[in-house]
């Protein structure tokens, strides 16, 4: 679904952002968040890495520090700086990606 007039899309009569909202049901955001259920998350048992930054615009870190705490033998790695492309970990975080691979492929959980 693209914005009104973006890519050739219609463009109503009221395009403002009120009636864009309307007709995406962004209005009914809140109903939806609160009718979540936490997913499962202990019954995953799939060999998990999980990265996150504490300053990822984003706001990653605090959910994938909750999902690695709740998924058995989950491995978190979390940086204080780096944004959400984890700028200036690239060779840190590859080798714990390297480390990880290696040992799920020789078989160690």
């Amino acid at each position: 679904m693209s914005r009104f007039g973006y890519l050739r899309a219609p463009l109503p009569a009221n395009a403002s952002a009120e009636a864009q909202a309307d007709a995406h049901g962004f209005l009914n955001e809140g109903a939806v968040a609160g009718a979540l259920r936490p997913l499962p998350l202990e019954r995953i048992t799939a060999p998990t890495l999980i990265a996150s930054v504490e300053n990822d615009g984003y706001r990653t870190f605090a959910g994938a520090r909750y999902t690695a705490d709740r998924i058995p033998g989950a491995r978190f790695i979390g940086y204080a700086r780096g944004g959400h492309l984890l700028v200036g970990h690239d060779v840190e975080f590859l080798a714990e990606v390297v480390k990880f691979l290696d040992a799920r492929s020789a078989g160690v959980q």
